[in-house]
């Protein structure tokens, strides 16, 4: 049987309190409640157990013992996913390997000298072929030095090889070869000695040289130190010319310099240039000048000079002589006269002659009566033409072909 101890409980009502220091005074009562168990009544407390001085706040107890552990708790549900982590810290380089498996010998390698050996007669080889080249070669050089022993017969370089391979050659006109793959071009030579070029001054020398030789196109030095093409018209009596015009395809508004130099094509539309004139008047003898002409009606004339000259320097003075012909003199009041172009104003006049006339001639104070360097070809406008005014008394009928040619007598 278990003893149950009676506890007491008092229960203390206060009325009414006053409290000063430790002590509580006033009015209040006790109440002892007794506690039985199992039917057994405690006996009431005395009063002199309870002490104001402690009723109202007592001390504390003494620490309880620590309970036991209580049975572990159910497992909880899985919490969300928690956000990726940052990249983790590079981890260090791993151990070193193994060393691996020693390999297999190789073969055995030939010795320095049966190399050298070796590298020697694949030399031999190549130079005994290079040999063999080299013999081809000179065979071909041989070969070509025999050809071109006969090209020089057949393809000569200058007169002295034609002298040599025909003693008999007499003076003449011959073509060489300045080498042996070269067109060509035809010269003089000279043959009453070892065969010497023949340098000629103008056409004339020319057909003296070879009375056999057609209109065309010859070399001719009008200088020790130049040398020109010109068109040699052979046929009428070995004239040198030097302005020709028939179709207008050559350009001749020209500035002065181009007039000085000449320009076009001699075999084509040309004119020589007045330099070059110069120098040909320039030489021994008595020039005269010849002008043919043709209109767009067919109608054929001349006009020469007996005397011919054009001075040096820029002026490029005309001087003309007696006139004979059938086309009129239309060049008698040209003489005397300065050349002029549309950049060079020369001719004495108020205006500009050249730019009245739309050409480049020798023109007067009174500008004159011919103009066959005119700018435009076929200009039938008044005084623009290609003008020769006393054939037809017309300053707007143009002529259709034109000839200027000189030479000595």
């Amino acid at each position: 049987m278990i003893f149950a101890r009676l506890a007491v409980i008092s229960l203390i009502i206060l009325n009414s309190e006053v409290i000063k220091g430790n002590e509580i005074s006033g009015t209040f009562q006790v109440c002892n409640l007794q506690c039985s168990n199992e039917g057994e009544t405690s006996p009431p407390v005395s009063d002199n157990i309870l002490r104001a001085s402690t009723l109202l706040r007592g001390k504390s107890g003494p620490r309880g013992d620590k309970g036991k552990v209580g049975h572990t708790g159910a497992k909880g549900a899985h919490g969300e996913k928690g956000e990726d982590g940052r990249q983790g810290v590079k981890g260090s380089h791993g151990a070193k390997g193994q060393v691996g498996r020693q390999g297999l010998k190789g073969e055995d390698g030939t010795s320095s000298n049966e190399t050298l050996i070796q590298q020697l007669q694949n030399r031999i080889t190549e130079l005994e072929s290079d040999a063999t080249m080299i013999q081809q070669l000179q065979n071909r050089i041989t070969q070509l030095e025999g050809e071109s022993d006969v090209m020089k017969n057949l393809r000569p370089q200058n007169c002295s090889q034609i002298k040599e391979q025909n003693p008999e050659a007499t003076t003449g006109k011959y073509r060489i070869y300045k080498h042996l793959f070269s067109d060509g071009e035809q010269v003089t030579c000279d043959m009453t000695s070892d065969g010497s070029l023949l340098q000629l001054k103008n056409c004339k020398e020319v057909f003296e040289i070879d009375p056999s030789a057609t209109d065309g196109v010859y070399a001719i030095q009008i200088n020790p130190s130049t040398t020109i093409n010109v068109y040699c018209d052979m046929t009428g009596g070995a004239w040198t010319v030097f302005q020709k015009r028939f179709d207008g395809s050559e350009n001749f508004r020209r500035n002065f310099n181009e007039y000085s130099e000449g320009f076009g094509d001699p075999s084509q539309e040309h004119w020589l240039g007045l330099n070059h004139i110069h120098q040909l008047t320039s030489q021994p003898g008595r020039w005269i000048l010849r002008v043919d002409l043709e209109t767009f009606g067919g109608e054929t004339a001349y006009a020469q000079y007996e005397v011919f000259n054009v001075g040096a320097g820029t002026d490029y003075t005309l001087s003309i002589g007696s006139y004979s012909g059938n086309a009129g003199d239309s060049m008698e009041h040209h003489n005397g006269a300065r050349f002029s172009t549309y950049d060079r104003d020369q001719d004495g006049y108020s205006g500009a002659c050249s730019d009245i006339h739309n050409g480049a001639w020798w023109f007067t104070s009174a500008c004159g009566y011919s103009s066959l360097n005119a700018f435009v070809y076929n200009d039938e406008r008044y005084n623009k033409g290609m003008i020769w005014y006393y054939l037809k008394d017309s300053w707007t009928m143009p002529m259709k072909t034109t000839t200027m040619k000189i030479k000595t007598i």
